[in-house]
């Protein structure tokens, strides 16, 4: 928008050059982590994935008997279909079990959740679930299988990597943290033996500008917190000097004893 305005009115380009220069450097696709499940990520590109991955017959999509859906007012994803392609291998074996097909799996995968498999058993009259823990675990290794092979597939492709990219830093990279310059502060009365660090000086502009520090480090003996102190008490004792007024005759007064 910047660079736009700047076009038809020259004058401002220095203020293009002054934005672009703060700008956070982007991100390219080795610095970011991509997680099956993350709801910024089109639901035609799961779909994609789950096609090549799976080898999802193309008629099953096109009649929309299978396919994936997200509900942004729930925040739960939705594999539409899942018993729908028998006789699958990969869905089946490769990346699912007899008790939870790669369709499940991968739909608990989306939502975050770890696959379980329960057998029904009756005791005492009454039925209840216990978890099969043999096949949890057989569907967890599928599980597992499946989100590597995401990690695999998501970048892979040249145009839905500048995609994903361009996306993430829009959404997760374009801001960039206020940066604090303590270098400035001077503190009267102050042992002179005792220099304060750069971070340190920083920490204390940060607050006395009413940010909240991430840490406090020592350094020797002398804190942050100490020298904070010190100086709002500096800056507090110098606006209630400020503020002081000599009551009526004072000022003569002193004048004539001088």
């Amino acid at each position: 928008m910047a660079r736009t305005f700047a076009e038809n009115h020259p004058e401002y380009a220095i203020n293009v050059s002054s934005l672009e220069s703060v700008q956070p450097k982007e991100l390219d696709a080795s610095e970011i982590e991509v997680r099956i499940g993350a709801t910024w990520i089109s639901t035609k590109y799961i779909e994609d994935f789950m096609r090549e991955t799976f080898e999802t017959p193309g008629y099953l999509l096109e009649r929309k008997t299978m396919g994936i859906q997200y509900s942004g007012v729930t925040g739960q994803w939705n594999v539409k279909g899942k018993n729908a392609d028998r006789g699958n291998a990969l869905v089946n074996m490769t990346y699912g079990t007899g008790r939870a097909n790669a369709y499940r799996i991968l739909e608990d995968s989306l939502n975050l959740r770890d696959t379980r498999i329960f057998d029904i058993v009756t005791e005492d009259g009454k039925e209840k679930r216990v978890l099969n823990k043999k096949e949890t675990m057989l569907a967890s290794q599928k599980q597992e299988a499946i989100r590597e092979a995401f990690k695999d597939w998501v970048f892979r492709d040249p145009e839905r990597r500048q995609d994903l990219c361009a996306k993430y830093n829009e959404l997760f990279n374009s801001t960039r943290p206020r940066e604090y310059d303590g270098s400035h502060l001077k503190f009267p009365g102050m042992t002179p033996d005792i220099v304060l660090r750069p971070h340190q000086l920083n920490m204390i502009d940060n607050v006395l500008n009413n940010e909240k520090p991430k840490e406090e480090k020592q350094a020797g003996r002398i804190s942050i917190k100490e020298k904070l102190a010190e100086k709002k008490a500096v800056i507090e004792q110098r606006d209630k000097s400020d503020k002081e007024v000599p009551e009526k005759g004072t000022e003569k007064k002193s004048e004539r004893e001088i």
